[in-house]
């Protein structure tokens, strides 16, 4: 960021590539500023080189987990598409503000939840930080939409007044989807702990088509807000069908198959400071 605004003044034409280029000098500048620590903790060339037969036995899990997260990011990624093809590529830019911007709205609760998945060891632990992980996030997304409620306009006008007249509606109604999100994440990182990601793929690959198909469909009846609607109903959706396990969970009543291979992978230390193991 600090390199892409002098690279954007000091350019006259091929802006693209300058973008591109602030990235490939930020990978530059971190991998010397890693290679540095590296050497300063004595680490040996031989301790970085990838060591297959580590993950011979986790081939298989590996796999669900990858397709799982290719699932999930599924339609962020395909949203823009939907806009262009159902409506136009001016309209895609205005949906594309809201949605980068209900993004920072995101964030909180999948981190959270993703702590969650690193800090379960017993099925007492996993109920307590559960019920915290759900409170917090569910405070953050209230916070965020008041504030986005009432000042969206103002939030999109730096991107210009078409952008905040466009897509002042549409970014209110998207970051609603984040107390539909912080259900769904906290339910793939309840089927991670607990091993249950073949039962969990079916789930998510059609939550993740729905999401598009009622999008399309919202974008074709109602435009921006259409869409946004739509991806809000597919998203509440899911969200209704995970909510009972959530609460079984977060009562204490489901196990934890799997936490104990969590806690000898995952060191303590890198953990929050909420989820640091204790006596029950």
């Amino acid at each position: 960021l600090a390199i892409l605004v002098p690279t954007a003044r000091l350019l006259t034409g091929d802006h693209e590539i300058g973008i591109y280029a602030t990235w490939v000098i930020g990978i530059a500048v971190s991998l010397v500023w890693l290679g540095a620590r590296a050497i300063r903790l004595g680490l040996r060339p031989r301790d970085l080189v990838p060591r297959p037969a580590l993950l011979r036995d986790l081939g298989r899990s590996a796999l669900e987990h990858h397709f799982l997260n290719m699932a999930l990011q599924a339609p962020s990624l395909a949203l823009p598409m939907v806009v262009t093809a159902t409506l136009s590529s001016a309209q895609n830019a205005y949906f594309y503000a809201a949605w980068m911007l209900a993004g920072f709205v995101f964030v909180p609760p999948v981190a959270l939840a993703i702590s969650l998945y690193a800090a379960a060891t017993s099925p007492a632990s996993l109920a307590r930080k559960l019920r915290f992980t759900l409170g917090a996030a569910t405070a953050i997304g209230v916070g965020a939409n008041v504030v986005i409620f009432g000042g969206a306009y103002l939030i999109l006008l730096p991107f210009g007044a078409a952008y905040a007249d466009a897509a002042a509606w549409p970014l209110r109604i998207i970051a609603l989807g984040v107390f539909g999100l912080i259900v769904k994440d906290h339910y793939v990182a309840l089927c991670r702990i607990n091993g249950r990601l073949t039962g969990a793929i079916p789930l998510i690959v059609v939550g993740s088509l729905a999401e598009l198909a009622l999008a399309a469909v919202g974008a074709t009846r109602g435009g921006l807000t259409g869409l946004a609607l739509g991806w809000l109903l597919a998203i509440s959706a899911q969200a209704t069908l995970m909510i009972p396990s959530l609460y079984r969970t977060a009562r204490g009543a489901q196990s934890t198959q799997g936490a104990p291979a969590l806690r000898q992978t995952q060191p303590h230390g890198h953990l929050p400071w909420w989820a640091q193991p204790h006596a029950e």
